[in-house]
Order: structure tokens, then C-alpha cells, then sequence
């Protein structure tokens, strides 16, 4: 069993907590927040309002590029953000869409419907990598591309004013010449990783975040 401060986490993967809980480590943790900041969401068949994701250890089933993302957990200063600890999700596309795939992606049966969709708020100044396609699976299934690079990944700051690095992700896109994609362009945005820890907001919940 983990803990952080002092809340008792249960499941290993994403925790429910009450909405005191999540106010509390909103208010002490989430300073660079706001509505202006570019949104981020999670899939995931989770069954919460209020979530709390927290970097634990987690089994390793071997994903994409999973011999590349082992060679780079070994350099934690170098690479601090490791992805098998790590929320994964989508930002900086157009919000309908990134909800509607953010669901369908989450679901093996590629069925949004009913399936839950989470707002994702990082602790302040955690560190988040993006990658130059929503899903990056595209790239290794799709595309047949068997090897990635440092510079295919973007490194930001959750920070006031937060901002995807669209621009910059759509050039490497770009640069990769993908003959595939499950989708025509940039409107689903691009996948992310953090291994910081991370608030969750169920977006049928949303309009709370109005209020705080």
C-alpha cells in the first residue's frame, strides 16, 4: 500500500479519492493551473469523479519502443520522465475531438460510448513528453517505423501558461513521413507521458473546475 500525504492509496494504477482530498492537494499543488492553460485528457475505464494518479513502479508489459524507454530509464537525470510509470494521454488538439479518441483509444473495442474520459491536471512544474502523433503505437503499427529518436520527443514544463508544443510536434510529424494514421490530421493532438503526479477529473464533472 502507498501513501501520500498521508491519503491511503489503494489501487496501484489511478486512486479514487473524495472531493476534499482533491481540493486539498489542488489548492497546495496545482498553482500553474487555469482554465487558459491547453487541456489535457485520459481514457480509462476508471470508475471515479476525483482521481489522483502517483508515479509508482508499475509491472511492465512490453508496449511500443519499450527497448528504447528501458535504455532511457536508466538516465534518470538525463531523462526524468520514465514511461512505465507514467499517465499517459492527449493534448493540443481540438477538445470534442481529443475527448472522443482519448475515449475510443481507451476502449480495446474502439467504442467511446460510455466509456469514461478524465481531465488531467500535473502538479506544478511537472515535467510531461509529448510525442509527434496521438497515439504512438502509429508509428511502430502503422508505419513500420522501428526505430525512434531523442529529438521525435518534445520535453515541456507544466508551468502558468501552459501550452503544447503543437507547432513543433506537427514539424516532426511531418519529418517522420508517416504513410499511415488512424487519423487525417493534427485535430486529436498528441500523445503525452508524465510521471509526476497528476490530478483527475471525470470531464462530466468539468464544469467544477469553474468554481475553485
Amino acid at each position: 500500500m502507498k501513501t501520500y500525504n498521508n491519503y491511503i492509496l489503494e489501487n496501484l494504477k489511478y486512486n479514487k479519492i473524495t472531493e476534499e482530498e482533491w481540493l486539498k492537494l489542488f489548492k497546495e499543488n496545482c498553482k500553474n493551473f487555469s482554465l487558459d492553460n491547453d487541456p489535457l485528457y485520459r481514457g480509462d475505464d476508471e470508475n471515479m469523479i476525483f482521481g489522483f494518479h502517483e508515479p509508482i513502479k508499475r509491472d511492465w508489459i512490453k508496449g511500443t519502443y519499450s527497448e528504447f524507454f528501458d535504455e532511457k530509464e536508466k538516465d534518470k537525470e538525463k531523462y526524468p520522465v520514465v514511461r512505465h510509470n507514467s499517465l499517459m494521454g492527449v493534448g493540443g488538439g481540438n477538445v470534442k475531438e481529443m475527448i472522443r479518441l482519448a475515449a475510443i483509444l481507451a476502449d480495446f473495442n474502439f467504442d467511446e460510448e460510455d466509456t469514461p474520459v478524465y481531465r488531467i491536471i500535473p502538479f506544478d512544474n511537472s515535467k510531461i513528453v509529448f510525442c509527434p502523433d496521438f497515439d504512438l503505437a502509429t508509428l511502430d503499427i502503422l508505419n513500420k517505423i522501428k526505430e525512434v529518436h531523442d529529438e521525435d520527443f518534445i520535453m515541456v514544463e507544466y508551468t502558468k501558461n501552459f501550452k503544447v508544443p503543437v507547432d513543433e510536434l506537427a514539424k516532426i510529424k511531418k519529418g517522420l513521413n508517416l504513410k499511415q494514421t488512424r487519423f487525417k490530421n493534427n485535430e486529436a493532438g498528441f500523445e503525452f507521458f508524465t510521471s509526476s503526479p497528476c490530478l483527475m477529473l471525470r470531464i462530466s464533472n468539468e464544469e467544477f473546475l469553474n468554481k475553485i
